[in-house]
Formats: structure tokens, C-alpha cells, sequence
């Protein structure tokens, strides 16, 4: 029995390691009072940190990974789950070694709590979103240049003298396209 039991664990791990590796989901428990991290093999890959490189210090990790933008967010959440606070879910970007940036959600579970109350340990989860992000910013674009072309195609509409047309589609393409300069040569 202890053998099938362990043969089950086994399996039930593989499928968890796979699941998140397929979903791009790691998991986490901090030590609040100790400040130790421990991670699940697939938070080590997202985060694009060797394993047995890593020291266990959530503020190493912080320093060695976390955007420089995003650092204060990040700390401010850890610190206010610290205190007692409300847990939030935090997207933040990552750099990897190579300069990557990668965009990651990250949500806090459960709290665990002495029995004065005071949390001594949160597990939670991040995911890699930054291909979401990247299609976020493709449909910003996307939508930018159709109101552009809708803008440019109603001033053709409306306007009759060449000179004023070019003008106000070169304004067009500025102010609702987003370039930082527009001309138009016959």
C-alpha cells in the first residue's frame, strides 16, 4: 500500500509540474518571518533562476529579477500582507538575465497565522502573462489605427481644399495616431 501510495504521489506530482509548465503558472510560500521563498520548479523557469542558484531570500529574488520600475509595488504588497492588510493581485514585470521583460500576475492564497494571529506564512502563485500583454498592446495599436483611418477618412469627406486636407490629416495622424510627426507630399 505505502508503495501504491507513493507511486500515486509521484504521478499526481508529474501532472502538476506538466499542468504548470503547460499553463505558465508557478506556485510559492513565503516564510514571512524568516523571509524565505520557496518555489515550485516552474516559478524557478518563469523567473529565469537556477534553482540551486537561488539563496531562498525573497528580497535577493526582488533584487535579482523584478523590474527596477516595479520593485516599490512589489515590496509595498509584501508588507502590507505584513501588517495584516488585504491581500491584491499585483501584475509587475520581470528581467531576466538576458534583458528580457517578461509581464507577471501574481495573487497571494492562503494566510497562515500563530495563534496571536500574526501571519507567518502565504503561499500564492504567479504567471507568466506577458504573451497577453503583448496582445494587449497589438489591439491598443490596432484600434489607434483604425480610428486614425476612420478620422482621415471623414476629413476626406468633409474637406475640399487639398492644402487643409493634408493638414488636417497630417493633425489626425498625430493627435489620434500617435506618431510624433505626420507629412503628406504630392
Amino acid at each position: 500500500e505505502r508503495k501504491k501510495a507513493e507511486e500515486t504521489i509521484r504521478r499526481s506530482e508529474s501532472a502538476l509540474k506538466k499542468a504548470q509548465r503547460v499553463a505558465r503558472v508557478g506556485n510559492w510560500t513565503w516564510h514571512i518571518v524568516t523571509n524565505r521563498l520557496e518555489a515550485s520548479d516552474e516559478m524557478y523557469r518563469i523567473f529565469g533562476i537556477e534553482k540551486e542558484a537561488f539563496s531562498g531570500d525573497l528580497n535577493d529574488l526582488i533584487e535579482r529579477v523584478i523590474h527596477p520600475d516595479d520593485r516599490a509595488a512589489v515590496e509595498h504588497s509584501n508588507a502590507s500582507v505584513a501588517k495584516n492588510k488585504p491581500i491584491i493581485p499585483l501584475e509587475y514585470r520581470i528581467v531576466l538575465s538576458d534583458g528580457t521583460e517578461r509581464w507577471i500576475w501574481a495573487e497571494a492564497g492562503e494566510v497562515i497565522r500563530d495563534k496571536a494571529d500574526n501571519p507567518i506564512m502565504l503561499t500564492g502563485i504567479v504567471q507568466d502573462i506577458t504573451e497577453r500583454k503583448q496582445a494587449e498592446e497589438d489591439l491598443r495599436k490596432l484600434n489607434r489605427t483604425l480610428t486614425l483611418l476612420s478620422n482621415v477618412n471623414q476629413t476626406i469627406v468633409r474637406v475640399r481644399d487639398t492644402s487643409n486636407l493634408f493638414d488636417e490629416a497630417c493633425r489626425i495622424a498625430i493627435d489620434d495616431g500617435g506618431f510624433r510627426m505626420a507629412w503628406i507630399g504630392m
